[in-house]
């Protein structure tokens, strides 16, 4: 995948969606770079993800669901609640 392809999460129009689908909990599909690039962008905002954590675990509700909420404005499932508790929870 060619690095200007990433750039079609950042240029959404709002409201505008990816599709995203999950097999055994994991991202597969078309969208599936674009997915896991964008989870990493969101790991790598400070503002968003806090820098200093041991665990997932030890990052506050709060966070975990702006997070996700960051992930819910570029992709959409019909099973993503699902994906929320199961990734985040």
């Amino acid at each position: 995948m060619k690095s200007y392809q990433f750039q079609e999460v950042a240029s959404l129009e709002i409201g505008q969606k990816l599709k995203a689908i999950f097999y055994n909990n994991q991202t597969v599909g078309a969208n599936i770079n674009l997915f896991l690039r964008h989870l990493g962008k969101i790991i790598r905002d400070r503002n968003i993800c806090p820098l200093v954590v041991l665990s997932w675990h030890d990052i506050k509700q709060e966070k975990l669901n702006h997070m996700w909420t960051t992930v819910e404005r570029k992709f959409e499932s019909v099973d993503m609640n699902y994906h929320h508790d199961h990734n985040l929870g």
